[in-house]
């Protein structure tokens, strides 16, 4: 959990966004999105990184407001006690949700790719234990774990341009061929892989006092375009080196494209990009454990280090998700949307709203 006295630099807070964000989602993201969009898949996700943005921005006046509280603080004290307690027990839920997601989604491509013969619950469990170590340390200790990070998303970027001699640009032409329609709806789709600015509303309270709160923005803001330019990267070589036949049925395009290549030294280029990813992966699902525990934290008032078994017992039922059987956990994902809806958007322009009207959001501002 977070230590009060450990604050963020402008680039570690950088760092902590941009992992968070970068994750599962770069594995099946232009196979998802080309189902709706087809060749302007690119065009979606590069209008998600725009909606994005915009959820950045309310947020941060949101955070302006009171800069010294963490969601669940502004909650309690502009709703009261027991919205409040609503509340936080919605997002330890939704947190710890979007966390056994992509550690599922996560052990599912490990054993499909690298290790066909191990059982995915060993997988899932080593996953989450590496997880959970990451969610025991301050926010601080991320982001600088984070930051040694960042260099993989280098590597990531440089293994895909392998790709770039066998593209055919004919494939995204004409630009706007799916329709305005089309376009929203892959959109909609991509929206799911720009998760993780919702970290500004819980790390505003721990940046230095020495960046002021535009920068805070501008930095925020820097990650989002550097997430969007990325997928887009992904997307658009994907779509261009798969024929649009070929991307529909393949659903880790990323993977296939890079299992057809070798270079010096490096016979499968796939496996030496999971490798990578699995790093990054981590900071992403590693990040939504730590908001899981500060929200349990908060929840029953529990101090840092009095708190680490609570998140043993959140990473408990993360674990229990993996033996779920696979009728239920798809029923349960066909509500993500409605999860992401009131987590990422209701609740925070609620209390944007409540924030412009009552006396706990005007005393913040000044």
């Amino acid at each position: 959990m977070t230590n009060a006295r450990s604050f963020l630099s402008r680039a570690q807070f950088f760092f902590l966004v941009a992992q968070t964000q970068i994750g599962i989602g770069i594995i099946a993201l232009s196979h998802d999105v080309h189902k709706y969009a087809r060749g302007d898949a690119w065009l979606s996700v590069l209008g998600a990184g725009v909606v994005s943005q915009g959820m950045i921005f309310l947020y941060w006046l949101l955070c302006s407001k009171l800069p010294n509280q963490t969601l669940f603080q502004m909650i309690a004290s502009m709703w009261g006690k027991i919205p409040s307690l609503i509340v936080k027990l919605y997002y330890v839920g939704y947190f710890v949700y979007v966390a056994a997601t992509i550690v599922n989604a996560f052990a599912g491509i490990v054993t499909k790719w690298l290790l066909p013969l191990t059982p995915e619950w060993v997988i899932f469990f080593i996953a989450l234990a590496a997880g959970m170590y990451l969610a025991i340390g301050p926010l601080v200790v991320l982001a600088r774990l984070y930051g040694v990070a960042m260099f993989n998303l280098g590597l990531i970027v440089f293994l895909l341009l392998l790709g770039l001699d066998d593209t055919d640009i004919r494939y995204i032409l004409p630009i706007g061929e799916s329709g305005a329609n089309g376009v929203i709806r892959g959109m909609y789709e991509a929206l799911f892989s720009f998760n993780g600015y919702e970290i500004l509303l819980f790390a505003f309270p721990y940046i230095s006092r020495e960046v002021k709160k535009k920068e805070i923005l501008l930095t925020a803001s820097a990650a989002n375009a550097l997430t969007t330019l990325v997928y887009v990267f992904v997307v658009a070589v994907c779509t261009t080196y798969f024929s649009p036949a070929e991307i529909d049925l393949i659903k880790e395009p990323v993977l296939y494209l890079l299992s057809s290549y070798s270079i010096v030294l490096m016979e499968r280029v796939d496996l030496v990009f999971l490798a990578v990813w699995m790093v990054t992966v981590t900071t992403s699902y590693g990040t939504y454990l730590y908001l899981a525990g500060s929200g349990f934290s908060a929840l029953f008032h529990k101090s840092d280090k009095s708190s680490i078994p609570l998140l043993f017992l959140l990473v408990a039922i993360c674990f229990a998700f993996a033996f779920l059987p696979k009728g239920i956990q798809d029923q349960i994902d066909s509500f993500s949307p409605w999860f992401d809806l009131v987590g990422l958007i209701v609740v925070p322009v609620l209390a944007l709203l409540t924030a412009y009207v009552t006396r706990a959001g005007r005393r913040g501002l000044s």
